[in-house]
């Protein structure tokens, strides 16, 4: 097959190849390469269309911040957007303050009995539990201790626990 006939095939997909000749002028640009330059210059002039609109959109908002200060006339397109919005911040402001409220800051030693209301009932979507094993006069969980305080007052809405190894898990080999 000759490289015209290839070329003028409307499945044929050009390679780097042809590319590089058709670059340096020893093939010919096909009706397929002169349809893929439309196609971009149409994209190129849809996206600075859209680039216009946004710098227009903008000019406006100066425009009326200019006027009266306020740009709550352009926030919103419809009635219904405004109350979605509105909605939406009061949601959003409510798990805020219940985050909020939420405040440990500290490591919370639990015991055995305790462990399922501490540990497993508190944790929840929005409440992260961290449980630390321990075993006291061990030097690793004395360094795990501290770096626990450390984070506990870095991030309070994390609730961090210890509790000793044996009371969570009854028989637990004292090497582990």
């Amino acid at each position: 097959m000759s490289l015209h006939t290839r070329a003028e095939n409307p499945k044929y997909d050009s390679t780097q190849w042809d590319e590089l000749q058709k670059q340096y002028g020893n093939l010919e640009r096909t009706n397929r390469d002169l349809l893929r330059e439309d196609e971009e210059a149409e994209e190129k002039a849809v996206a600075q269309m859209k680039i216009d609109e946004a710098k227009e959109r903008d000019r406006e908002i100066e425009r009326v911040l200019e006027r009266d200060g306020d740009a709550e006339e352009l926030l919103f397109d419809t009635e219904e957007e405004e109350r979605f919005f509105e909605e939406y911040r009061a949601k959003r402001l409510e798990e805020m303050k219940e985050r909020s409220r939420r405040n440990f800051a500290s490591v919370l030693d639990i015991a055995g009995d305790s462990f399922k209301r501490e540990v497993t009932d508190s944790a929840d979507d929005a409440t992260f539990v961290v449980v630390h094993l321990f075993k006291e006069g061990r030097e690793d969980c004395a360094l795990v201790d501290l770096w626990m305080r450390e984070l506990a007052a870095e991030q309070p809405q994390v609730k961090f626990t210890r509790i000793f190894y044996s009371n969570a898990i009854p028989n637990y080999p004292e090497g582990n």
